[in-house]
């Protein structure tokens, strides 16, 4: 990829992303990535999949961030533009594959949150798909309560656990469990 001018503002700054020493214009190298999204969406039409199969530079390989701060503008910007549900309860999620074996394959979700199960596993029937060998067929559920906007994430039959990488504040209740690595670690509130 190339991109031939050397203006950088604030709607369209040189950035560079990976371990290259070149710049590339955000919107062009947007644009680039936008070509390679593959959309599908579950049976019930509440969870959106967006597939990149190749999500990092063609050059050195260095997978992409997602999401980028340019402190120069104090701005945030977004290499990605998911369609958000209109309604004001959903998640989005990112699945971790470009750390697995190096593949740049890079997978987001996007959820409506309603009274309905959101089911993750390996099996086609299941709303969030999964194909990795340490996914279970029926590996975890989402469920979510409007009345006070709690959202559980269970185990179902996940040999390996549900693991999560919160990139935001979570409220503690009663007693949190969580993993850092190998180690088990409990919260309780008291």
């Amino acid at each position: 990829m190339k991109c031939f001018e050397f203006i950088s503002d604030e709607e369209n700054p040189l950035i560079r992303l990976c371990n290259c020493k070149k710049y590339i214009h955000y919107k062009f190298l947007k644009e680039k990535l936008a070509e390679k999204i593959e959309e599908k969406e579950n049976i019930k039409s509440t969870v959106k999949k967006y597939i990149f199969q190749k999500f990092n530079c063609e050059i050195c390989l260095k997978p992409y961030q997602f999401r980028f701060r340019i402190p120069e503008f104090n701005r945030i910007y977004n290499l990605i533009d998911l369609i958000l549900p209109k309604e004001k309860d959903y998640i989005c999620l990112e699945s971790l594959d470009y750390i697995k074996d190096n593949n740049n394959i890079k997978t987001f979700y996007v959820a409506k949150l309603n009274d309905e199960e959101i089911t993750i596993g390996r099996k086609f029937y299941n709303d969030i798909i999964d194909n990795d060998v340490s996914i279970s067929r029926e590996h975890a559920v989402l469920k979510f309560k409007k009345f006070n906007g709690n959202l559980l994430l269970e185990n179902k039959n996940g040999k390996f656990g549900t693991l999560v990488l919160v990139r935001g504040n979570i409220k503690i209740k009663e007693k949190t469990f969580f993993q850092i690595g190998k180690a088990n670690f409990s919260i309780e509130v008291k």
